[in-house]
C-alpha cells in the first residue's frame, strides 16, 4: 500500500468505506458511507464523512447515523482534531418516523484544550444535526426520547477515526463469526490511516505503557 500522502488521503477514505459497504450489503444489512466534503485550501486537509448503517436484525428495526470530520495536517499526515458524531434511532417504516434513542459525540484535540482528555466522549441529548446527515435519509425525526443529558461530562475514550466507527458500528450488531470474518476482510483498508500528532500525553502513554486515565489529561502540557 502506498505512503499516506495529501493526494492518496481522500482515496484511503474511500476504499475504507466501499469495502466496507460491499461487504455490508452483500449480507443483508443497509450501508451507505461517502464523503460529503473535502477541503484542502489551507495547512490541513478537511475530509467529512456521513454514513447510515441499518444493520440486518431478527426483532425491531435500528437505524444509526454517524457523521465523521478530520482535521489532518499537511506536514505529518497526523490528526490535529476529530469529531464523531453517533446517533441511534428505532424506525416506524410506515410512518416514516425516526425515534432518536441515543447520541454520542467522540471529540479528539491535540493538544487537548485545559482540563479536558486528548480523546473523550459525550453522551448527548440531541441527535446528529442535518447538516451532518445522508442526504437520502428521508425520516421525520423525534427526540422524544432522549432523556436529558449533562454534556459537560467528559468520558475518556479512545481515538475513533473512520476504521475505528466501523469497528464500534458493527461490532453491537453482528455475530462474532460474522464480525471477525467483515474485520478480516476489511483489514488491509484499515492500516495506514492518520495517526495522532506527537505530544507528551501521548509519549508519556507510550513510556508508561499504561492505560490510566490520568494520562490522557492534558495537565502535563507546557
Amino acid at each position: 500500500m502506498a505512503k499516506l500522502s495529501g493526494k492518496n488521503l481522500p482515496s484511503r477514505y474511500r476504499q475504507c468505506l466501499d469495502r466496507a459497504s460491499a461487504w455490508l450489503l452483500k449480507r443483508g444489512h443497509y450501508f451507505n458511507g461517502y464523503i460529503k466534503n473535502i477541503d484542502a485550501s489551507g495547512e490541513n486537509i478537511v475530509l467529512e464523512i456521513v454514513i447510515q448503517f441499518s444493520p440486518k436484525m431478527k426483532k425491531g428495526k435500528i437505524h444509526i447515523l454517524a457523521s465523521l470530520r478530520d482535521v489532518i495536517s499537511k506536514q505529518d499526515m497526523s490528526c490535529k482534531k476529530s469529531n464523531v458524531c453517533v446517533t441511534y434511532f428505532e424506525v416506524e417504516k410506515e410512518k416514516k418516523i425516526a425515534y432518536a434513542i441515543e447520541s454520542i459525540r467522540y471529540d479528539t484535540k491535540v493538544p487537548p484544550e485545559k482540563q479536558h482528555a486528548i480523546c473523550h466522549a459525550h453522551v448527548v441529548d440531541k441527535s446528529i444535526s442535518k447538516q451532518r446527515r445522508p442526504q437520502d435519509f428521508d425520516y421525520k425525526i423525534s427526540e422524544e426520547y432522549i432523556l436529558k443529558r449533562y454534556e459537560n461530562a467528559r468520558i475518556p475514550s479512545a481515538y475513533v477515526n473512520l476504521p475505528g466507527l466501523l469497528f464500534i458500528l458493527t461490532a453491537d450488531h453482528l455475530p462474532n463469526n460474522k464480525w471477525k470474518e467483515f474485520i478480516d476482510h476489511c483489514s488491509t483498508q484499515f492500516k495506514e490511516f492518520p495517526s495522532l500528532t506527537n505530544c507528551s500525553i501521548i509519549n508519556n502513554i507510550m513510556r508508561e505503557k499504561s492505560l490510566m486515565a490520568y494520562h490522557w489529561y492534558n495537565w502535563n502540557e507546557s
